[in-house]
């Protein structure tokens, strides 16, 4: 997959909005990994509901972006109702041995 967050127009796009929001989440206290992040399984093993980018929550709201906390084992959701309304990611804690699928490094230009 060659973007990184949902709704972008371009890669170029894409790189500047991810780079805001992980600012932004640093802003309010909430370090993260430089990780990309398409895809994290949530629930129990072999009952994973996967939330990813460019598809909705169960809520309906659309996955723009995940990020990895800098502390182990916890995720951050981004979707346009945080970053319109200004308020928090939802912080997902992630068990152990969940899958979690990173975008393809050649396809994000980083290798």
């Amino acid at each position: 997959m060659k973007y990184l967050i949902a709704r972008a127009e371009s890669h170029a796009e894409s790189e500047e909005i991810w780079g805001l929001l992980r600012e932004r989440l640093l802003d309010i206290g909430l370090p993260t990994t430089r990780r990309r992040i398409q895809a994290l399984a949530l629930g129990r093993s072999g009952d994973w509901t996967f939330l990813e980018v460019d598809k909705e929550t169960p809520d309906g709201d659309p996955v723009l972006a995940i990020f990895e906390a800098s502390n182990a084992g916890l995720f951050y959701m981004c979707a346009p109702r945080q970053v319109v309304e200004g308020g928090p990611p939802h912080a997902l804690g992630h068990a152990e041995g969940a899958p979690v699928v990173d975008f393809d490094a050649r396809a994000v230009g980083q290798g």
